[in-house]
């Protein structure tokens, strides 16, 4: 039988001593932990934002009436593709007199999140078209109350898509 007592007495190798053959850095020991796998920021598949389209460019947004029945699309022009979701969203505040905080823009990476990131950041680039839906719910303040948002986007992305079929046939 091993004393495994024993072995708790014994000195373990320091950085000047040599290792037993077999107990060097290239193989790891079932008692040692994995290394941890690096967090990834970036939605999956996308550039990273320093590679990303540089220059300004013209992006448009679509958002359907409240109907739902006529789609309306606006060009916004950037000076580069660094500029935030919510800088780009003032724009649009501009010309449609929608308040930023109620603006919720997907792209065909999905959701623009998070306003302090880039347009790049996202994949945005030139002649893309951006959906624009509102958060018209009142769900802000009160989120016990049903939110209508997703519906109303899912209907405005289906007349979009309807549409943009119609046009290219």
């Amino acid at each position: 039988m091993t004393d495994w007592h024993a072995s708790l007495d014994k000195d373990f190798p320091n950085d000047k001593e040599e290792l037993p053959p077999g107990t060097g850095t290239g193989m790891s020991s079932p008692l040692e932990p994995e290394p941890n796998a690096q967090k990834i920021d970036e939605p999956a598949g996308l550039v990273p934002e320093e590679q990303f389209h540089p220059g300004w460019c013209t992006i448009r947004v679509s958002v359907a009436d409240i109907d739902g029945c006529e789609l309306l699309v606006i060009e916004k022009t950037v000076q580069s593709l660094s500029e935030n979701v919510a800088s780009f969203k003032e724009k649009i505040a501009e010309e449609m007199g929608i308040p930023p905080e109620r603006q919720v823009l997907y792209c065909k990476a999905g959701l623009l999140e998070e306003n302090n990131k880039s347009l790049a950041h996202y994949n945005v680039g030139a002649g893309e078209i951006l959906t624009l839906s509102l958060c018209a719910c009142g769900r802000r303040g009160d989120m016990n109350k049903a939110c209508r948002c997703m519906e109303m986007l899912a209907e405005a992305l289906m007349l979009s898509m309807h549409k943009y079929e119609l046009q290219n046939n």
